[in-house]
């Protein structure tokens, strides 16, 4: 569960706190940065860092309330 399959699209057996936060992954670094190309102009690094940071906290609390269950 903590990762995406190509094959199977797992994402929407998420709880809604969780698929809230996975779309917004999505629709910003995902389809915005690297689709659209809409990559920010100021504090890149930053940016980066705060993405970054988010997602490993996200898939660190998915894996350890998996392994809980």
């Amino acid at each position: 569960m903590a990762y995406l399959s190509t094959e199977v699209a797992r994402w929407g057996l998420l709880s809604e706190s969780y698929n809230r936060l996975f779309r917004e992954f999505i629709n910003v670094v995902h389809i915005k940065y690297f689709y659209d190309e809409e990559y920010p102009k100021d504090r890149v690094e930053e940016d980066f860092d705060k993405w970054y940071g988010m997602v490993k906290k996200f898939i660190g609390t998915l894996e350890h309330e998996t392994k809980n269950k």
